[in-house]
């Protein structure tokens, strides 16, 4: 007797809360906006992998034509590549689910 409305009282307890945190459920603002902001940091992962190996082979950018891209490139561009070790046969690491 006491069982059944222990049990009744917590499924009731329980009902009450999936209604109230239903509306969070049903909210995926949030994660759409995460895989935006993920899917652009591995495109710049990307962009800044080729514009690297494209700096590194600069010794033969005057006979790619390559050297003009690295002078039109903004100064924190460039700074941001300078910092980085770039090895041009390996691709980038996915940095975003470390």
């Amino acid at each position: 007797m006491f069982a059944d409305i222990r049990e009744k009282r917590l499924a009731a307890i329980l009902s009450k809360e999936v209604a109230k945190d239903e509306s969070k459920w049903l909210d995926y603002f949030f994660e759409q906006s995460q895989v935006k902001i993920d899917i652009t940091d591995m495109i710049l992962e990307d962009m800044i992998h080729e514009i690297c190996i494209i700096v590194d082979s600069k010794e033969d950018a005057k006979e790619t034509g390559a050297e003009s891209i690295w002078r039109n490139l903004p100064q924190e561009l460039v700074d941001l590549i300078q910092s980085r070790q770039v090895d041009p046969d390996k691709p980038p690491e996915n940095t975003l689910f470390t």
